[in-house]
Protein backbone atom coordinates (compact mmCIF):
# COMPACT_ATOMS: atom_id res chain seq x y z
CA UNK A 1 0.00 0.00 0.00
CA UNK A 2 2.68 2.14 0.65
CA UNK A 3 4.55 1.47 -2.33
CA UNK A 4 1.09 1.93 -4.49
CA UNK A 5 1.12 5.47 -2.42
CA UNK A 6 4.34 6.44 -3.09
CA UNK A 7 4.08 5.58 -6.71
CA UNK A 8 1.24 7.68 -7.10
CA UNK A 9 2.63 10.52 -5.55
CA UNK A 10 5.85 10.17 -7.30
CA UNK A 11 3.79 9.91 -10.78
CA UNK A 12 1.77 13.28 -9.58
CA UNK A 13 4.96 14.89 -9.53
CA UNK A 14 6.26 14.20 -12.44
CA UNK A 15 3.17 15.06 -14.45
CA UNK A 16 3.22 18.80 -12.04
CA UNK A 17 6.54 18.95 -13.29
CA UNK A 18 6.09 18.69 -16.83
CA UNK A 19 2.98 20.44 -17.17
CA UNK A 20 5.61 23.24 -15.41
CA UNK A 21 8.03 23.00 -18.15
CA UNK A 22 5.35 22.66 -21.12
CA UNK A 23 3.62 26.24 -19.40
CA UNK A 24 7.08 27.48 -19.78
CA UNK A 25 7.75 26.72 -23.35
CA UNK A 26 4.43 27.80 -24.77
CA UNK A 27 4.43 31.22 -22.94
CA UNK A 28 7.92 31.98 -24.88
CA UNK A 29 7.76 34.91 -27.16
CA UNK A 30 6.98 33.18 -30.78
CA UNK A 31 6.06 36.35 -32.58
CA UNK A 32 5.78 36.27 -36.37
CA UNK A 33 5.65 39.22 -38.93
CA UNK A 34 5.09 40.45 -42.77
CA UNK A 35 4.16 43.05 -44.43
CA UNK A 36 2.53 43.61 -48.07
CA UNK A 37 5.05 45.06 -50.62
CA UNK A 38 2.29 47.15 -52.29
CA UNK A 39 3.27 50.45 -50.05
CA UNK A 40 0.19 53.42 -50.41
CA UNK A 41 1.39 56.76 -49.86
CA UNK A 42 -0.96 59.95 -49.75
CA UNK A 43 0.52 63.03 -49.89
CA UNK A 44 -2.55 65.03 -48.61
CA UNK A 45 -2.55 63.10 -45.45
CA UNK A 46 1.07 62.87 -45.33
CA UNK A 47 0.63 59.46 -44.53
CA UNK A 48 2.33 55.99 -45.82
CA UNK A 49 0.67 52.87 -45.25
CA UNK A 50 1.44 49.91 -44.95
CA UNK A 51 -0.19 46.62 -44.55
CA UNK A 52 1.22 44.40 -41.72
CA UNK A 53 0.18 40.99 -40.15
CA UNK A 54 0.95 40.06 -37.18
CA UNK A 55 0.76 36.21 -35.54
CA UNK A 56 1.27 35.47 -32.03
CA UNK A 57 2.31 31.84 -31.09
CA UNK A 58 2.14 32.18 -27.50
CA UNK A 59 0.57 31.19 -24.92
CA UNK A 60 1.08 35.02 -23.80
CA UNK A 61 -0.83 38.33 -25.00
CA UNK A 62 2.34 40.06 -26.75
CA UNK A 63 1.19 44.39 -27.35
CA UNK A 64 2.83 46.49 -30.07
CA UNK A 65 3.47 49.51 -28.61
CA UNK A 66 4.85 51.38 -31.55
CA UNK A 67 6.88 50.76 -35.17
CA UNK A 68 9.62 53.42 -36.28
CA UNK A 69 10.88 53.52 -40.02
CA UNK A 70 14.55 54.23 -40.20
CA UNK A 71 16.81 53.87 -42.85
CA UNK A 72 19.08 51.98 -43.96
CA UNK A 73 21.78 52.86 -41.21
CA UNK A 74 18.96 52.43 -38.18
CA UNK A 75 18.68 56.19 -38.23
CA UNK A 76 15.29 58.38 -38.00
CA UNK A 77 14.35 60.31 -40.83
CA UNK A 78 14.52 64.20 -40.48
CA UNK A 79 13.26 65.84 -37.80
CA UNK A 80 10.07 67.35 -38.94
CA UNK A 81 6.99 67.18 -36.06
CA UNK A 82 3.25 66.83 -37.41
CA UNK A 83 1.33 69.78 -36.65
CA UNK A 84 -1.83 67.64 -36.59
CA UNK A 85 -0.93 64.14 -35.78
CA UNK A 86 2.07 65.07 -33.52
CA UNK A 87 4.71 62.69 -34.45
CA UNK A 88 7.59 62.61 -36.36
CA UNK A 89 8.71 61.73 -39.43
CA UNK A 90 8.21 57.46 -39.51
CA UNK A 91 6.39 57.04 -36.65
CA UNK A 92 2.87 55.41 -36.64
CA UNK A 93 0.23 58.42 -36.98
CA UNK A 94 -2.17 58.17 -34.01
CA UNK A 95 -5.53 57.90 -35.68
CA UNK A 96 -7.57 55.94 -38.10
CA UNK A 97 -6.84 57.34 -41.43
CA UNK A 98 -9.21 56.26 -45.18
CA UNK A 99 -6.79 54.52 -46.96
CA UNK A 100 -5.87 55.83 -50.31
CA UNK A 101 -3.31 57.12 -52.69
CA UNK A 102 -3.40 61.07 -53.29
CA UNK A 103 -0.59 61.97 -54.91
CA UNK A 104 -0.30 65.39 -57.59
CA UNK A 105 -2.92 65.23 -60.40
CA UNK A 106 -2.81 61.05 -60.58
CA UNK A 107 -6.34 59.60 -59.76
CA UNK A 108 -7.45 59.45 -56.35
CA UNK A 109 -7.58 55.27 -55.72
CA UNK A 110 -9.45 54.14 -52.35
CA UNK A 111 -8.97 50.96 -50.83
CA UNK A 112 -11.59 49.33 -47.96
CA UNK A 113 -9.61 49.80 -45.00
CA UNK A 114 -9.13 51.91 -42.13
CA UNK A 115 -5.36 52.64 -40.78
CA UNK A 116 -5.38 51.02 -37.34
CA UNK A 117 -3.33 53.22 -34.72
CA UNK A 118 -1.16 51.60 -32.09
CA UNK A 119 -0.99 49.81 -29.77
CA UNK A 120 -2.30 46.71 -30.76
CA UNK A 121 -2.80 43.93 -28.27
CA UNK A 122 -2.19 40.56 -30.08
CA UNK A 123 -4.25 37.35 -27.92
CA UNK A 124 -2.34 34.57 -27.53
CA UNK A 125 -2.35 31.90 -30.08
CA UNK A 126 -4.41 34.24 -32.26
CA UNK A 127 -2.88 36.53 -35.61
CA UNK A 128 -4.12 40.51 -36.52
CA UNK A 129 -3.87 42.12 -40.31
CA UNK A 130 -4.59 45.68 -41.13
CA UNK A 131 -2.74 48.55 -42.70
CA UNK A 132 -0.71 51.13 -39.85
CA UNK A 133 -0.26 54.81 -41.25
CA UNK A 134 3.23 56.37 -40.47
CA UNK A 135 3.50 59.93 -41.07
CA UNK A 136 5.81 61.34 -43.65
CA UNK A 137 5.24 65.07 -45.47
CA UNK A 138 5.66 66.14 -48.60
CA UNK A 139 6.70 63.67 -51.44
CA UNK A 140 8.77 61.71 -48.87
CA UNK A 141 6.59 58.58 -48.61
CA UNK A 142 6.62 58.27 -52.14
CA UNK A 143 10.32 58.86 -51.93
CA UNK A 144 10.80 56.03 -48.90
CA UNK A 145 8.60 53.32 -50.53
CA UNK A 146 10.56 53.23 -53.72
CA UNK A 147 13.98 52.76 -51.27
CA UNK A 148 15.24 48.76 -51.27
CA UNK A 149 16.81 48.81 -47.61
CA UNK A 150 15.19 50.16 -44.13
CA UNK A 151 14.45 48.84 -40.98
CA UNK A 152 11.50 49.05 -38.70
CA UNK A 153 12.25 49.63 -35.12
CA UNK A 154 9.21 47.56 -32.91
CA UNK A 155 8.73 48.49 -29.21
CA UNK A 156 6.42 45.24 -27.54
CA UNK A 157 5.65 44.46 -24.52
CA UNK A 158 8.06 41.44 -24.71
CA UNK A 159 11.14 43.76 -26.00
CA UNK A 160 12.40 45.76 -28.87
CA UNK A 161 13.81 44.86 -32.02
CA UNK A 162 14.42 45.73 -35.63
CA UNK A 163 12.95 43.93 -38.74
CA UNK A 164 14.60 44.38 -42.29
CA UNK A 165 11.87 46.24 -44.23
CA UNK A 166 12.42 46.37 -47.52
CA UNK A 167 9.02 46.51 -49.82
CA UNK A 168 10.51 47.77 -53.01
CA UNK A 169 12.65 44.53 -53.56
CA UNK A 170 10.25 42.02 -52.71
CA UNK A 171 8.29 39.55 -54.61
CA UNK A 172 4.94 40.62 -55.41
CA UNK A 173 1.89 38.42 -56.85
CA UNK A 174 -1.81 39.71 -57.57
CA UNK A 175 -4.46 40.59 -55.19
CA UNK A 176 -7.94 41.92 -55.83
CA UNK A 177 -8.00 45.26 -54.04
CA UNK A 178 -4.12 46.29 -54.50
CA UNK A 179 -3.39 44.91 -57.83
CA UNK A 180 -0.04 43.45 -55.83
CA UNK A 181 1.02 42.32 -52.36
CA UNK A 182 4.10 40.75 -51.54
CA UNK A 183 4.35 37.29 -51.38
CA UNK A 184 6.31 36.63 -48.43
CA UNK A 185 6.23 34.20 -45.10
CA UNK A 186 5.94 35.49 -41.67
CA UNK A 187 9.34 35.91 -40.08
CA UNK A 188 9.33 34.71 -36.59
CA UNK A 189 11.12 36.38 -33.88
CA UNK A 190 11.93 35.18 -30.35
CA UNK A 191 13.48 36.54 -27.03
CA UNK A 192 16.75 36.14 -28.33
CA UNK A 193 16.21 38.43 -30.99
CA UNK A 194 15.43 41.51 -28.74
CA UNK A 195 18.02 44.31 -28.21
CA UNK A 196 19.35 44.15 -24.44
CA UNK A 197 18.52 47.90 -23.92
CA UNK A 198 16.62 50.66 -25.67
CA UNK A 199 18.82 52.53 -28.27
CA UNK A 200 19.37 56.10 -28.98
CA UNK A 201 17.88 56.94 -32.77
CA UNK A 202 20.09 59.56 -34.07
CA UNK A 203 18.75 61.60 -37.20
CA UNK A 204 19.91 61.09 -40.98
CA UNK A 205 20.07 63.79 -43.14
CA UNK A 206 17.11 64.73 -45.99
CA UNK A 207 15.56 62.22 -47.67
CA UNK A 208 17.53 62.17 -50.96
CA UNK A 209 15.04 61.27 -54.57
CA UNK A 210 16.23 58.28 -55.91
Amino acid sequence: MNYLSFSFSALSIIMSIIVFIKNILNARMNFGIKYDGLIIDDQKQEAMFVKFSFINHSSKPITVLNIIILDQHKKRYNGNISEEYKVQDGEVIPISLEVKREFHNDPIKKYPYKSFPLPITIAPNSNFSNYIGFYFPGMDAFTIKHYSQMFLYFQTTEGNFFVNFEPSSQPFELDRYSQFFLAQTFKFYKHKDMLEKNISLNYTDKIKKR
